[in-house]
């Protein structure tokens, strides 16, 4: 069986070392290709390459087509621009690779969208989604941020689309801007500095502006099959270092509604959060976790 892995986190190395240890059914070859060298994946790869630079969509897909054939792959892990694979699953299933799809070309396009798959899944009535608005001018922010605060809570921004919180931000009234200076939190900001910021810009590349909800963070590593889920393991986040499985049927039962909603299939994670006893959905990742 050779089985391939593109782009993928370090830390999946250990569950490729781990697919080893239990392997049963003959031999088994792991292609890995990435963006840069990795002395983790490198160690549990058969071969590993690094990716070409700066190719389009379309050639990022003719690349990997490319060493699926290569390299004989009977089964593909995707991850890097899975969208634009997914767009193309014909030509990998002409090619004789199993691709493990999440879900449909127009699924991965949703569900990279956290404003679009928030509107959903609150409409779907599965549970409740934040407050979160697409601001991308200074006014829009100047209302929603009003809007977010006199409901009570703090606002926070992030990326419409990114992975393991990256850009996550949460804003703080009153903050010094000197302590600010040398605060080495970077997951916070003023909104004194961020009113200055914004206003000056007047327009500015979108991002998300939401309740901050003040409950612990939970991530669902999940496995389905076609809109089935099969099995379900809730962590929560204790801190930015550590996380712990925690036994939630609530949110093993949520996981298994948005699997059936959007016909999800194979590795993917759902992340929740609690804000004055109820749960909202944070986000869903159509890969598998980077800790997982």
């Amino acid at each position: 069986m050779n089985v391939y892995f593109n782009s993928l986190f370090s830390a999946t190395s250990y569950a490729i070392a781990d697919l080893r240890a239990r392997w049963t059914h003959g031999p088994l070859r792991v292609i890995v290709s990435q963006t840069h060298h990795d002395p983790y994946l490198e160690a549990v790869a058969d071969h590993f390459e690094i990716e070409p630079r700066k190719l389009t969509s379309d050639a990022y897909v003719d690349y990997i087509l490319e060493m699926c054939r290569k390299h004989h792959i009977d089964a593909m892990v995707p991850r890097r621009q899975v969208n634009a694979l997914a767009r193309e699953r014909m030509r990998f299933e002409e090619a004789g690779v199993k691709v493990m799809w999440v879900g449909e070309a127009d699924t991965y396009d949703l569900l990279d969208d956290k404003v679009a798959t928030l509107k959903d899944v609150a409409s779907s009535g599965i549970l409740p989604a934040p407050d979160t608005t697409l601001v991308s001018d200074y006014e829009t922010f100047c209302e929603a941020y009003a809007r977010i605060r006199d409901a009570g809570d703090d606002a926070c921004l992030k990326p419409n689309v990114g992975i393991g919180g990256a850009g996550f931000k949460r804003i703080v009234d009153g903050r010094d801007e000197i302590a600010e200076a040398f605060d080495d939190d970077p997951r916070t900001i003023g909104w004194a500095h961020l009113d200055r910021v914004l206003a000056r810009a007047g327009t500015f590349s979108p991002f998300l502006l939401s309740p901050y909800l003040v409950g612990a963070e939970y991530s669902v590593d999940c496995l389905g099959r076609s809109g089935e889920l099969l099995t379900a393991a809730p962590r929560i986040y204790v801190d930015k270092h550590l996380q712990r499985i925690d036994e939630r049927p609530e949110l093993v039962a949520f996981s298994r509604q948005l699997t059936a909603h959007y016909g999800l299939s194979y590795l993917y994670n759902t992340q929740f959060r609690q804000h004055h006893g109820t749960w909202h959905l944070i986000e869903i990742n159509t890969r598998m976790a980077q800790y997982e």
